[in-house]
């Protein structure tokens, strides 16, 4: 299958090493020749160096012949006229990358129907969902949903004198019986196991429990955790991701904090965030972050604009007691440090 990507950043550049190592036919046309070049040097793909929007550079790209386009640029525009041509153009199926919520609001007259594109997606918006999402539980270090939200897979660590610690998957099946649940992976070391009814959980691993929605919340007690009520979060950076993870948790009564250096960007949240404390200040002060009471918090995200920062302020912020932490990171290359620094 023929498959064009309009955009070689972070995004683009990862899509296309899936696919090409799902062997499929990908073919990456972008603008900064710089970006083309590393692409074609390190992928299995062809690449074209010119505007994704632009008929000829689409015709040269095998428009007529591909099966899907992806634009992937940060630009909405350019995502939005690319895959306009490319339905009209006779491609199968169209996903444009999407920032600004006035493109993919129902209703509006440039919504996904009436464009006729298939997919939008705004990774501003599903970055601040799965924040969100993760917030529920202090144990939770993965969650996907399922079936329109039904089914959930979470992601969690087993604690020491775990009610799972030490049981079989045959044992824990006979135990719990009623618990509607499906273990499907334990990760322990570098080791990824699918388990059978002989497989042991132990203390320490990294298991993935698939279970419908309403049973999510009895998972984390059974690995040994606390409850937990998400009451107080503070969020560093007034990005959108920032902003989005504020609107949600107002709209869920919960007291939110947000931290930003800019004090434009702060007046702008504060006109934005009616219920939302808004402070000046920068995101890895130490003694600022324990001075709003950092100590005390059940979740704090770090979702400025730049990757060391966050991760850097993620770190001060669980050396000074925040129960739960979540760093915003884009690029690929930073997400083996994750677990390493904690």
């Amino acid at each position: 299958m023929r498959v064009i990507i309009v955009g070689a950043g972070e995004v683009g550049f990862h899509l296309a090493e899936r696919l090409s190592l799902e062997s499929q036919d990908v073919v990456i046309i972008e603008m900064d020749p710089e970006r083309a070049e590393r692409a074609s040097d390190v992928l299995d793909v062809m690449t074209i160096v010119g505007n994704g929007a632009s008929i000829p550079i689409l015709e040269q790209a095998g428009i007529r012949n591909a099966s899907m386009l992806l634009a992937v640029t940060s630009k909405d525009e350019v995502n939005l006229i690319s895959c306009l041509a490319a339905t009209r153009m006779g491609v199968d199926y169209t996903i444009a990358r999407i920032s600004n919520p006035d493109y993919y609001t129902r209703g509006s007259v440039l919504s996904r129907e009436r464009l006729g594109i298939d997919l939008m997606i705004n990774p501003e918006r599903e970055a601040a969902r799965e924040a969100f999402q993760l917030l529920q539980t202090a144990a939770a270090t993965d969650v996907a949903n399922f079936a329109h939200g039904q089914v959930q897979l979470i992601g969690l660590r087993v604690n020491e004198n775990a009610p799972v610690a030490g049981k079989s998957v045959a044992r824990l099946a006979a135990e719990l019986k009623g618990f509607l649940f499906v273990l499907v992976a334990i990760v322990r070391g570098e080791e990824t196991i699918i388990p059978t009814g002989a497989s042991k959980v132990e203390a320490g691993d990294h298991i993935f429990v698939l279970a419908p929605s309403t049973e999510v919340a009895a998972i984390p007690p059974l690995a040994g955790y606390e409850p937990f009520k998400l009451e107080r979060v503070m969020i560093a950076g007034g990005t959108s991701e920032g902003l989005f993870l504020a609107e949600t948790l107002e709209k869920h009564n919960i007291q939110c904090t947000v931290l930003d250096r800019d004090r434009r960007r702060c007046l702008e949240l504060a006109e934005a965030l009616p219920k939302s404390l808004v402070l000046n200040g920068d995101a890895t002060d130490t003694e600022l972050l324990e001075m709003e009471g950092v100590a005390g918090l059940d979740g704090y995200v770090a979702a400025t604009g730049h990757d060391e920062t966050n991760l850097l302020s993620a770190l001060v912020a669980k050396s000074v007691g925040a129960r739960k932490v979540i760093s915003l990171i884009e690029k690929f290359d930073y997400l083996p440090l994750v677990t390493k620094v904690g």
